[in-house]
C-alpha cells in the first residue's frame, strides 16, 4: 500500500500536552481518520438505501403471502411432474 504524508500544525502548548500522554499519535490520527472516512460510507450507503426505498411501492403482508402461496403451489407441481415423469406413484396416508 503506497502512503502519504498529512501534515497537521498545532501549537506548542498543545504538542508539550500531547508529549506528556503516552499515545502512539500517528496511529491514533489513522484510526480517529479511518474511523471517520468508515463513517462517511456507512451514511452514503444508508443514504442510498433511504433513496431506494422512497422510490419503491409498499409491499403489504397479504401480497408477500400470495407470492409464497405461489412459490409453494409451484415446486408442488415441480415435484408431481418429475414424479410422473419418472414413472413413480406417491401414496399419502
Amino acid at each position: 500500500m503506497t502512503q502519504t504524508v498529512f501534515t497537521v500544525k498545532i501549537s506548542e502548548k498543545l504538542k508539550k500536552e500531547m508529549g506528556e500522554i503516552d499515545v502512539n499519535w500517528s496511529e491514533y490520527f489513522l484510526d480517529c481518520l479511518q474511523e471517520k472516512v468508515d463513517q462517511h460510507k456507512i451514511k452514503a450507503a444508508s443514504d442510498k438505501i433511504d433513496e431506494v426505498r422512497e422510490c419503491s411501492k409498499p409491499t403489504f403482508n397479504k401480497e408477500i403471502l400470495a407470492w409464497i402461496r405461489e412459490d409453494r403451489e409451484r415446486q408442488a407441481f415441480d415435484v408431481h411432474c418429475c414424479i410422473a415423469h419418472q414413472g413413480l406413484s406417491l401414496s399419502f396416508c
